[in-house]
């Protein structure tokens, strides 16, 4: 499914040492109020920011459509 929105095998490579940590690649695809829409190879999940991210990123630093 990820093909769709632009994975490949280049960014598999660059993915890989998350991968083994056990993380799974996502396409942001729409952001509203805090909330963002992700695209997985499971189909389409929701996310918030969290941890230090959430509390120490400035807006600029959030992650916006498009993004992996």
């Amino acid at each position: 499914m990820l093909d769709l929105y632009g994975w490949s095998g280049a960014r598999q490579r660059e993915f890989a040492p998350h991968a083994a940590q056990n993380f799974a690649p996502a396409r942001v695809v729409a952001h509203h109020r805090g909330l963002w829409r992700l695209i997985t190879e499971a189909g389409e999940i929701a996310g918030r920011l969290s941890g230090r991210l959430a509390l120490e990123a400035a807006p600029g630093e959030h992650p916006v459509v498009g993004d992996w």
